[in-house]
C-alpha cells in the first residue's frame, strides 16, 4: 500500500482537496470473508516487527466494527469520523490512509457485506435439488446469514438505502444481483414447467421491493432471529410469481413440492 499524508477532515468528514475514488471491492474485512493472515483486533506494543499487511488489516477490521457500532447506534447521518475513530482506537491520520471519508468507509463496509450475503443466496439457489426446495433453501440461508451478522446488517443494510446517493447506487446494485438470481431460477422453472406463464418486469421489481422492504424493516426493528420467517418469504415469492401450489406448500414445516404448481 502506498502511504500518503492526508489532512484531517472538514465539517463533512472528507479530506479537503482530494478527488474521490470509486471502489469496486471492499477494502476492509467483513463478516464471511476469510483472511489468509491471523489479524489481531488490538495490536501489541512494538508493532514494528509485524508485517505491514497485518497492521493494515487490523486497523481496517477495527474501523469496520467501529463503523457498525456507531451507525447502528446513531444512524448514518449522525455518525462522524471522530466517533468512528474514537470507537476504533485508530488515529484520524490512519483513517484517511484507508478511506476517503465517512461515506467511503461506509460504502466499503456495505459492499463487502452485500457481496457476501448475495453470494450465499446465489450458491444455494444454484445448487442441486428440487426447484422449490432450492428457493426455500436460498431464502433460509440468506436470513440465517443476516441473523449471524445482525449487528453489521443493522448498521450497513438498514441504513444504506437512505445514506447518500452514492451508497444508494450500491444498494440498488445489491438488490439487482438478488433479482438476477431469482429471475434465473424462475427461468429454470418455466423451462421445466411449460404451463407456467411469464411475468412482467414490474412483477419482479415489486417482488424485490417487497423482499427488501420486509428485511430492512425487521433489521431496523431488531426483530431477530429472521430465519423463522423463511416460509413467509418463500410463500410470498411463489405467490407473486404465480406458483400458488408451491406457495400453499411453503407453509408446511417439511413441504412436499409436488405438482400442481398453480
Amino acid at each position: 500500500m502506498v502511504m500518503r499524508n492526508r489532512s484531517p477532515s472538514t465539517a463533512n468528514g472528507a479530506a479537503p482537496g482530494r478527488q474521490r475514488r470509486v471502489r469496486s471491492l471492499p477494502v476492509a474485512p467483513v463478516p464471511g470473508r476469510e483472511e489468509a493472515l491471523v489479524v489481531p483486533r488490538r495490536l501489541p506494543r512494538g508493532i514494528a516487527g509485524l508485517p505491514q499487511e497485518v497492521v493494515v488489516l487490523s486497523q481496517r477490521a477495527r474501523l469496520v466494527e467501529a463503523t457498525a457500532h456507531v451507525v447502528a447506534e446513531k444512524g448514518y447521518a449522525a455518525a462522524t469520523v471522530a466517533g468512528i475513530i474514537g470507537q476504533a482506537g485508530v488515529s484520524r491520520a490512519t483513517f484517511y490512509e484507508l478511506f476517503e471519508d465517512k461515506e467511503d468507509c461506509f460504502l466499503s463496509c456495505f459492499v463487502g457485506l452485500a457481496e457476501t450475503h448475495n453470494q450465499v443466496v446465489i450458491e444455494v439457489i444454484g445448487s442441486p435439488g428440487s426447484l422449490p426446495g432450492r428457493l426455500v433453501a436460498g431464502i433460509r440461508a440468506y436470513l440465517r446469514r443476516l441473523d449471524k451478522d445482525h449487528w453489521f446488517a443493522r448498521a450497513f443494510i438498514a441504513e444504506a438505502e437512505g445514506a447518500s446517493p452514492r451508497i444508494r447506487v450500491a444498494f440498488e446494485h445489491a438488490k439487482h444481483v438478488l433479482d438476477g438470481a431469482i429471475r434465473a431460477w424462475f427461468d429454470e422453472v418455466r423451462e421445466t414447467h411449460h404451463d407456467v406463464p411469464a411475468v412482467t418486469d414490474a412483477t419482479h421489481e415489486l417482488l424485490q421491493s417487497g423482499l427488501s422492504g420486509f428485511v430492512i424493516a425487521r433489521v431496523r426493528a431488531g426483530a431477530t432471529p429472521l430465519e423463522p420467517e423463511t416460509a413467509t418469504l418463500a410463500r410470498y415469492v411463489f405467490a407473486t410469481l404465480g406458483l400458488y401450489g408451491w406457495a400453499r406448500r411453503a407453509e408446511r414445516r417439511a413441504p412436499s413440492f409436488a405438482s400442481p404448481l398453480r
